[in-house]
């Protein structure tokens, strides 16, 4: 090559040697300006996950609540929340709404005594629209029937489950 070139060559190096450094500047003063944000651990990301979701189901208890849907409005995975309540509460999502219901049901039977309300009425009212499925499963949990509960002063001991919903 002639001294052209060469000199051609040794600028260009030059140019392109300078670009990457100021680059490899612009980077790492971007790098010093952005504030490190504290990655939460996995069991605070499920206590927040499954804290939201049981905000979700219990403002829309007594309609028609959708898993998939609920994952959706939270933006999580149904596998991510499921194991949130697995962790958290040792129940599914889905067992957790089921009694979430059957403890609003016991709650409102209880309320209704000497009414005329029936346990139709109030089984629907939880969001609960198989009523065999619903005096079977009320009946495990509390070892009573849910007309039992109507008509006697036996749901006085509100006996539930270990506490999970305990709410009034």
């Amino acid at each position: 090559i002639d001294s052209a070139e060469a000199a051609l060559v040794a600028d260009v190096d030059a140019y392109l040697g300078q670009l990457y450094a100021d680059m490899l500047d612009d980077f790492c003063a971007i790098l010093q300006s952005v504030e490190p944000q504290r990655i939460p651990n996995s069991l605070e990301r499920q206590t927040r996950l499954a804290r939201e979701a049981v905000g979700y189901i219990d403002a829309n208890i007594d309609s028609t609540l959708r898993i998939g849907l609920m994952c959706t409005e939270l933006g999580t995975t149904f596998k991510s929340l499921e194991r949130s309540f697995l962790r958290l509460y040792g129940v599914t999502p889905k067992r957790y709404v089921d009694l979430a219901r059957l403890a609003k049901a016991r709650r409102n039977l209880i309320a209704s005594r000497g009414s005329e309300s029936t346990i139709a009425d109030v089984a629907t009212a939880c969001g609960i629209n198989h009523l065999g499925r619903f005096a079977q499963r009320y009946n495990a949990l509390y070892g009573e029937l849910p007309s039992e509960t109507l008509q006697s002063g036996k749901a006085q001991r509100m006996r539930g489950p270990a506490g999970v919903l305990s709410r009034s």
